[in-house]
């Protein structure tokens, strides 16, 4: 006993009034809406309209048919999410970072930066503690980087033991203030950590300039980062606070 805008959430109105409009002009069609019952219980359904007419000819209605594709849609979902993210860390993965770096737009951003983090000792941990400790270490710097970063920066785990941040309107100042922040909350995670499970890792950062596009600061990011690793593997490990530029 009630109209069908009383089930049409706020958000799904106009796009309900412009398919309404169309079968007042002849037109039939399919579409996807949500709909909400009084208590509000959403459902995605796909509606399929066409236009009814009196014999005179004049538009008296429509009969649609409304079927619940609610499980199809969560389960698109499910695989797009799967299809663009870690399972084990939930940041993104390597093809969503490796698409985000190949569709990266200089006019949008004309300056941005990325970093590049290797995790020391990942594989003595697998080796002498085993794979599951391994993926707890790899989960604490996901978390530590999530903590470390703005919502709008894309963090993606590219590798067994390697991630990658792409900063969108990031200078080298920026750039330099955000891996502060990052060995800030390193420090802070360790302090709340056994000395036999302290995080490690190694950082590298770079910044697009008018002749630096963001595959050539990507790859100076990432000989950054080796550059570090390499004098903390000399220095015995000692964690260097360093520039990125260095």
């Amino acid at each position: 006993g009630m109209p069908i805008a009383a089930f049409i959430p706020d958000n799904q109105m106009e796009e309900f009034q412009q398919q309404s409009n169309m079968r007042r002009k002849g037109v039939s069609s399919s579409y996807e809406l949500t709909i909400q019952s009084l208590d509000h219980f959403q459902r995605e359904v796909l509606v399929t309209a066409t236009p009814r007419y009196s014999p005179e000819g004049k538009y008296n209605g429509t009969v649609a048919i409304f079927r619940d594709i609610t499980e199809r849609k969560q389960l698109e979902e499910k695989l797009r999410y799967q299809s663009t993210h870690d399972t084990m860390t939930s940041l993104f993965n390597r093809a969503f970072f490796d698409e985000a770096v190949e569709n990266f737009n200089p006019a949008a951003s004309p300056t941005a930066s990325v970093i590049v983090i290797d995790v020391d000792g990942l594989k003595v941990v697998n080796d002498s503690e085993g794979h599951k400790a391994g993926d707890k270490l790899l989960q604490k710097v996901a978390t530590i980087l999530k903590d470390s970063f703005r919502t709008r920066d894309s963090i993606a785990r590219i590798g067994g033991d390697e991630f990658a941040i792409l900063l969108q309107e990031t200078d080298e100042i920026q750039l330099n203030q955000a891996i502060i922040r990052l060995r800030h909350n390193l420090e802070q995670a360790n302090a709340r950590l056994l000395e036999t499970e302290q995080i490690s890792f190694s950082i590298g950062g770079a910044t697009t300039t008018p002749t630096r596009g963001l595959n050539q600061a990507l790859m100076l990011a990432d000989m950054r980062m080796y550059h570090q690793k390499r004098r903390k593997k000399a220095s015995h490990g000692s964690q260097l606070l360093e520039n990125p530029g260095d």
